[in-house]
């Protein structure tokens, strides 16, 4: 009987050894298979890493419309600005031309 033992013991350690070289072989086939997949799976994950990365630098539309609701009020002020120099200069023509009437006894061509 211990040979009968001695023998189910070899032939299970046969058994042991047969199933850890099939299971080695088998990891490195699924290693195989898998290794052009994961190298796809990292260039997805790269593009859309870019993808959000570029996503991020673009302006949406309320940033937009931010930019021209501040750029529009840049410009009332500036024409504002502009508008009251060309008020005060045309006043002070209008000064100068009216002494210089007035001085040199020169009717206004526009008055009746």
């Amino acid at each position: 009987m211990s040979d009968t033992n001695g023998l189910i013991q070899q032939i299970g350690k046969l058994i042991d050894q047969k199933l850890e070289a099939e299971r080695t072989h088998i990891g490195k086939l699924i290693d195989q298979k898998l290794e052009p997949v994961n190298k796809r799976l990292d260039t997805i994950e790269q593009t859309q890493a870019h993808m959000y990365t570029a996503m991020k630098a673009l302006a949406t539309k309320h940033d937009v419309e931010e930019a021209v609701d501040a750029a529009k009020v840049e410009l009332k002020a500036d024409i504002y600005t502009l508008e009251a120099k060309v008020i005060k200069k045309i006043h002070s023509h209008e000064r100068r031309i009216t002494n210089l009437e007035e001085k040199t006894d020169t009717p206004n061509p526009e008055k009746h």
